[in-house]
């Protein structure tokens, strides 16, 4: 009574009154905007990870991922408004990411290689999209989600060390290694997209507090964090 209502009902049946109005007001608003028609590029009640697209616009590449099917790279042809129906590129055995070098040519992706022993690793592999064939592979490495700097000559990729994850440069030929982003603990880093003037990398960072995914952007000035909410923040983009 002392906030102007009679009882709590009173109060709720006023507050979704003004839900419903707010909600009917952004409907009207949206009613008037073009809505972009949607096509379904692939087959239902199947997971498909990281779409990427080619610089020249040319190529779609998804991870498939279904019990039923070999987990595989897969590419569209991308012309105009015309999208091919989707060609197996390369089986994977794990990972989802997957970075093209700016002329189109490799691809980066990362699968799980035996390492001896009982002793999965995962590892970094440039695909040849011309002669299709691999053209090189980070062996002892240890990572995962790798894109490719717009120069063509480095490839940036969340490496593990010590049972930690860090952020790191290689060349392409996984040499020359340069640590980017270290000393975060044991937060897992996932999905590194290097920004298109090659000056810093957007990537995930898992909150263990909250359960959710921060995002941090990474440059030469060093780390800092752009959100951190406690929602899932995945798979970032520029």
């Amino acid at each position: 009574r002392a906030a102007g209502f009679e009882s709590f009902d009173a109060l709720w049946d006023s507050t979704l009154a003004r839900l419903r109005a707010e909600a009917d007001r952004e409907l009207a608003a949206l009613a008037g905007e073009p809505l972009t028609p949607l096509e379904r590029l692939t087959e239902p009640s199947h997971l498909y990870f990281g779409p990427t697209i080619s610089p020249d616009g040319r190529w779609l590449v998804v991870t498939r991922d279904n019990p039923y099917q070999e987990n595989a790279l897969l590419r569209f042809e991308l012309d105009g408004d015309r999208v091919s129906a989707p060609q197996v590129l390369e089986a994977r055995s794990t990972g989802y990411q997957a970075g093209f070098s700016r002329s189109g040519r490799f691809l980066v992706f990362d699968e799980a290689r035996w390492a001896g022993g009982h002793t999965l690793t995962s590892e970094v592999k440039i695909l040849d999209l011309k002669d299709m064939r691999i053209a090189g592979a980070s062996y002892g490495l240890r990572a995962r989600d790798a894109d490719v700097h717009p120069d063509g000559k480095r490839i940036v990729s969340v490496a593990n060390h010590g049972g930690a994850n860090r952020l790191v440069w290689t060349d392409t030929a996984f040499e020359n290694a340069v640590v980017a982003l270290d000393g975060v603990g044991f937060r897992r880093l996932s999905g590194p997209r290097i920004s298109p003037d090659g000056e810093s990398v957007v990537l995930s960072a898992h909150d263990g507090s909250r359960g959710g995914e921060d995002l941090l952007l990474v440059s030469s000035g060093g780390a800092k964090v752009l959100l951190a909410d406690g929602h899932r923040n995945l798979a970032p983009s520029w």
